[in-house]
């Protein structure tokens, strides 16, 4: 069947509830003081299947400030500077399976605020969860900000236009131990804590990752497909970037900046461009290989038309 609403929620949950068929549709239009919901979590709710979305303006689909577990289903958000998920405070968002979409209008995915958490996994027997837009904006599929911790597992985010994947903003945690995340912007741009591991990640025409705050790439693939000079698989500002394996790759496979700390321990960086594997710029620190340890020939390797390329100190 269908749920639909004029009022400020179609479904208000305290306790425990399921999903597990039809469609629940915001259709009431809110403003930038006042942004409405199709459902609002407070509770524990399950979606199995079905469809949850909104197709007016400033209007959230879930709203979750309890435990939110998502494993089918078709979540979608259409309406300008509107949101699939917006998480709360202390709420938990389980993603295993199912599709969040957001259409060509401002607006980003999925919003996770405060000291909250959103998990992207995925379990057995289900298909992987899958996160994308069509939209080219300033927002992002996924936005983290204060303290909130993003984790990915498995899944894909995937961008059609210039959208970032995830934008990690203030002191938030960003964990890819998993999945793929492709993308015209950043696959992932920011501050806080980013570390990845058995992921890929690929921009087609910016960085890969661009941030200031601190990175560490453990493994697996970080690359950056864009033929513009300014780009690079890790961009570096003002903060640290190590690396203990994986391929990093880009017109220059890493570009630091203004006064950032890189420290490469072993891994593949690779240059395509006339820069070279790695580009340094401004006071920015590299360190190759661990001192005092022991030497490896094979590891960290640096290709391109120059290794290292120092550029204004």
């Amino acid at each position: 069947g269908v749920i639909n609403s004029t009022g400020a929620v179609i479904l208000k949950n305290n306790a425990n509830a399921a999903i597990s068929k039809g469609n629940l549709s915001k259709v009431a239009l809110g403003n930038s003081n006042n942004y409405l919901s199709t459902v609002a979590n407070y509770g524990e709710l399950l979606i199995e299947d079905g469809k949850i979305y909104t197709t007016e303006d400033y209007n959230r689909a879930i709203y979750n400030k309890g435990t939110l577990n998502i494993k089918g289903g078709i979540i979608t958000s259409d309406g300008d500077y509107s949101i699939c998920i917006v998480n709360v405070e202390e709420g938990i968002v389980n993603i295993s399976s199912g599709r969040l979409k957001r259409s060509d209008n401002n607006g980003c995915v999925i919003s996770n605020y405060s000291t909250n958490k959103v998990l992207i996994t995925s379990e057995e027997n289900l298909s992987e969860p899958i996160v994308e837009t069509s939209g080219y904006n300033d927002y992002s599929l996924i936005e983290n900000t204060s303290s909130g911790t993003i984790e990915m597992t498995a899944g894909k985010l995937y961008t059609i236009r210039s959208v970032t994947g995830i934008k990690n903003s203030d002191s938030g945690i960003v964990k890819i131990t998993g999945g793929n995340i492709e993308t015209s912007s950043n696959a992932i741009q920011g501050n806080g804590t980013i570390t990845i591991e058995n992921a890929n990640l690929t921009s087609r025409s910016s960085a890969a990752i661009s941030s200031s705050g601190n990175i560490t790439i453990n493994s697996g693939n970080i690359i950056s497909n864009s033929s513009d000079y300014r780009n690079a698989g890790v961009f570096l500002g003002t903060g640290s970037l190590t690396i203990n394996g994986g391929t990093i790759k880009g017109y220059s496979g890493i570009k630091a900046n203004s006064s950032g700390i890189v420290t490469i321990n072993s891994g593949n960086i690779i240059g395509t461009g006339s820069y070279g594997g790695i580009y340094i710029n401004g006071a920015a620190t590299v360190q190759l290989g661990q001192k005092d340890g022991i030497v490896s020939q094979e590891s960290p390797s640096i290709y391109g038309n120059y290794g290292v390329y120092i550029a204004n100190s």
